[in-house]
């Protein structure tokens, strides 16, 4: 559990937030860092404020028909990430489906963000604002029973990698998405998102 940090200091806000649908995501807004599994289907945690927070529930009630429960900016990014998921309308999603959805949701929210999520049945996702204000980083190290894997750690301060035994830490670029999966590791840079967003405008 944690206390909200936006929105009001009723227990309703005590984190984590969760939805059912779609996947059963699980949202905490912690400080973010996230390396071992847990049991929700997709565990999810926030670092940042929404500046748009009117706009995007009036959203939320009248067109993807979402019950937001408090005044929290966090649950609020939560169900707009789950709402874009939704759309895919698949069972199984891939790295293509998940950037989708991300690139969807920074052109929704305003505001400062860092975010890290663990998917079950794909892996670990992080991406940050495009403004870049919320830190968020990723280290690996070699994986434990592997010759040639590695595992990955996402977080806000490489102290944390530090402790955990992770190396190489690199922050996460602005507007940048990061996607691990079976030790298999992809990003999508803001400029190549931006350049794809712009065809699909252009093909419209």
């Amino acid at each position: 559990m944690r206390y909200p940090t936006a929105g009001s200091s009723h227990h309703a806000e005590a984190q984590p937030f969760y939805v059912n649908s779609p996947y059963g995501i699980v949202f905490a807004h912690v400080s973010l860092s996230l390396f071992a599994p847990c049991d929700p289907q997709l565990m999810f945690d926030q670092n940042g404020n929404l500046i748009n927070t009117q706009s995007l529930l009036q959203f939320m009630d009248a067109t993807a028909h979402r019950h937001i429960n408090t005044s929290s900016d966090s649950e609020l990014l939560l169900n707009v990430f789950a709402d874009n998921l939704q759309k895919t309308g698949k069972f199984r999603i891939n790295e293509e489906d998940i950037f989708t959805a991300i690139g969807s949701l920074m052109e929704q929210c305003k505001g400062a963000y860092a975010c890290v999520a663990m998917l079950a049945g794909f892996g670990i996702i992080a991406f940050r604002d495009p403004n870049g204000i919320r830190p968020v980083g990723m280290a690996s190290r070699k994986a434990f029973g592997s010759t040639t894997g590695r595992d990955y750690m996402f977080a806000s301060e490489s102290v944390v990698a530090d402790a955990s035994g992770f190396g190489d830490w690199e922050d996460v670029r602005p507007g940048e998405q990061h996607a691990s999966r079976a030790r298999i590791r992809s990003a999508l840079s803001a400029g190549v998102l931006q350049a794809r967003q712009s065809s699909l405008r252009a093909t419209v």
